[in-house]
């Protein structure tokens, strides 16, 4: 079957997994926790990969940044304090009840932009498919 009759079905599926990715990354936007940017970024993966293989990426690309994130609190010697502070943060939106910004680093270095990550895992994605 070709032409306008897998179309049709393609593109409900592909626009669907791209708002279901957005709407399921949306708290984090909402917290500043990440950037529109990112989360589009990973929308277009899902929508090109399949949800569940997208979704296979963004886990790897956010297990890299949580290891470049770790490796530069540890290098910086401020683990504990950034734990500390996400876990005030996070009692306090508790008990507020409502949804907050957290609050932003004055340090630019603890910025972590995504898309490298995101590629990273793209690459391993694909890297483990052609090996196995």
């Amino acid at each position: 079957m070709g032409g306008r009759e897998c179309f049709l079905p393609e593109t409900v599926f592909y626009t669907g997994r791209i708002a279901g990715t957005c709407a399921l990354f949306y708290g984090l936007f909402l917290c500043r926790a990440m950037g529109a940017g990112d989360i589009k970024l990973m929308a277009v993966c899902t929508g090109f990969l399949g949800f569940w293989d997208g979704l296979f990426v963004i886990f790897l690309g956010l297990v890299l940044a949580g290891g470049k994130a770790a490796w530069t609190a540890i290098r910086s010697r401020g683990l504990r304090e950034q734990w500390t502070g996400f876990f005030l943060y996070a009692v306090c939106m508790m008990q507020s009840r409502s949804v907050t910004a957290y609050p932003q680093s004055q340090n630019p270095e603890h910025e972590i932009r995504l898309g490298p990550y995101l590629f990273g895992g793209y690459c391993l994605f694909w890297g483990y498919r052609l090996l196995f």
